[in-house]
């Protein structure tokens, strides 16, 4: 498993494991996915999101920048001081 923490790690990560079409790799965001195999790698590298998790509300232009390994309870945390809200999914754990 691999933890990376910026967009240049992630590309650096999945170029090297594109050197090698005999290593699975998948990549794991934030959130759930029951669907096997796609959050998920038997005996291959999994991309964990998690260091990329961040939540940025620009008030000016009513956007928030959410990372790819932001889980929905802390989104919705990160937003609720300025009363908007994101349509998601609800499970947060």
């Amino acid at each position: 498993m691999t933890y990376p923490s910026s967009a240049e790690q992630v590309s650096q990560v999945v170029t090297i494991l594109n050197r090698y079409a005999d290593v699975q790799f998948a990549v794991k965001s934030g959130g759930h996915n029951p669907n096997v195999g796609w959050s998920s790698v038997d005996g291959g590298v999994l991309i964990s999101m998690k260091n990329l998790s961040s939540t940025v509300y620009n008030a000016g232009e009513q956007t928030a920048e959410i990372g790819p390994g932001a889980r929905w309870a802390s989104v919705l945390s990160a937003l609720e001081p300025y009363n908007v809200a994101v349509v998601s999914g609800r499970l947060g754990k």
